[in-house]
């Protein structure tokens, strides 16, 4: 059996920036947003903030943070801390009851 990757395999598999085909979707005011997340809903907020460094340095453009608000300083705190532009950054929430 051959384990070798295929000759026309993505060896920046693990690349997601803009520029490594991620899907988006398009919104209503024609920006688009990445199909591909990172959810901290379940992480304690303690383990949030490195969490999103990490997610944010593996390319990661979307951060979903569930229905708890507890994570929403520890979220800020990364995105302020990396340098990437605000604008290329999408954080999402889950409303309750939804």
């Amino acid at each position: 059996m051959n384990h070798e990757p295929p000759d026309d395999f993505n060896t920046q598999a693990g690349d997601m920036t803009p520029t490594a085909g991620i899907p988006t979707l398009a919104l209503n005011d024609d920006h688009t947003i990445p199909v591909v997340g990172f959810s901290v809903a379940e992480l304690p907020p303690e383990q949030t903030e490195a969490a999103v460094a990490a997610a944010l340095a593996a390319g990661y453009r979307l951060i979903d943070t569930g229905s708890t608000a507890s994570s929403a300083e520890a979220v800020g705190r990364a995105i302020a801390g990396s340098s990437i532009p605000r604008g290329e950054i999408y954080v999402t929430a889950t409303l309750p009851g939804s």
